[in-house]
Parts: C-alpha cells; structure tokens; sequence
C-alpha cells in the first residue's frame, strides 16, 4: 500500500519538482559544508575553534531564520519565500568568488546559514499543500529520502570538483545548484493552503 501511494505521488510532476527542490537543496548544504570547513583549514589554516565557530554561524544564522521564513510563507504564500530564499543563496554563493577570507568570510557565511537551513521546512510545506490530506507523512518521507540520496552523493562530486579547481569550483557548483533551484521554483505551479479561502 505505501508503495502504490508512493507512486501515485511521484506521477505528479510538481510533487516530483518538490522533491528534486529538496534534493538540491541537501547538495547545496552537503557539498557546501563539507569544503567550506576543508578550505578554512587546508588554505586560511583557521584554528579548529574558529572552524567549529563558523561552522556554528551557519546553523544559528538558520536558527534564527526558520521561524520568520515560516510566517512569511504562511502570510505571502510558499512560492515567493522560496524562490527568494534560493535566488539570494545564489547570490551570496558566487559572492565566495570574490571573499573567501577575513571578516567578510564570517559575514557571507552567517547571511548563507539564513536561507540554506530554513528553507526547508518552506518546501517540505510547499509539498505537503500539493497532496491530499492524510498523505503528508509519504510525501515528507520521499522529500527526506531524495534529499538523503543527493546529500550522499554531492559530496563525492563537489570533492572531484575541489581537487582540480578547490574552493571556487565547489563555490561555482553550488551557486549553479541554487541558481537552478530558483528558476525550478518560479515555474512551478506551487499552491499554498494558507493562501486559499476558507470554505
């Protein structure tokens, strides 16, 4: 039964955007993560507490983040949160290109830590307002298990890619991967429950 219902959802193609939306978001997080923490150590020689504290901005910025981002998307609708939260990752990734070190470092990383962890839950949202009621469990389940699989593999890729170009090359994959999640958001036909009348 789980299985027919699994299917029955990814036959809709804007459930299978949602959960490609997710996916990408995991490999912006994975391969992000991963090679920011290698090139404060392998390049800027950071200490280890000073990595751990960056580390630690990043996840406090989307702290602090989450909240708003979901009362905003309660009050304007999934769709614009989401696709402003992924145009300004793309913007602040490639922004790496240019400060990959000093304080400014510690500023991009803090403004990225408040789109990259609390969009999320806007597009685990966004995907449950697509399904019938009494779904949201399956559809939550398939989000987490495409981000899971994604999240596994980019950092496999993003290493290939830090091996030959580092930081940039990772910083380019990235943005690339937001950029697309931007351009995936606008056009998909998102509905949001709270932005339909009350029966």
């Amino acid at each position: 039964q789980y299985l027919d219902l699994s299917k029955r959802l990814v036959r809709n193609k804007v459930i299978l955007a949602m959960i490609l939306l997710g996916a990408m978001r995991g490999a912006i997080h994975q391969s992000f993560g991963v090679f920011i923490v290698l090139h404060m150590r392998e390049v800027l020689v950071y200490s280890n507490f000073i990595v751990g504290l960056h580390v630690s901005l990043l996840t406090m910025a989307g702290i602090i983040s989450t909240p708003t981002m979901g009362y905003l998307s309660d009050r304007i609708g999934r769709k614009p949160v989401i696709t402003t939260a992924m145009s300004l990752m793309a913007l602040i990734l490639f922004s790496f290109l240019y400060v990959d070190s000093g304080w400014l470092l510690t500023l991009l990383i803090g403004l990225l830590g408040l789109f990259i962890f609390s969009v999320m839950p806007i597009i685990t949202a966004a995907a449950m307002d697509q399904v019938e009621s009494g779904t949201e469990g399956s559809i939550t389940a398939l989000i987490f298990t495409g981000t899971g699989i994604v999240s596994a593999i980019s950092p496999m890729v993003a290493g290939g890619i830090y091996a030959e170009h580092q930081f940039h090359g990772v910083v380019v994959l990235t943005g690339v991967i937001a950029f697309a999640s931007a351009i995936l958001s606008f056009i998909l036909p998102i509905t949001s429950t709270s932005m339909k009348p009350s029966k």
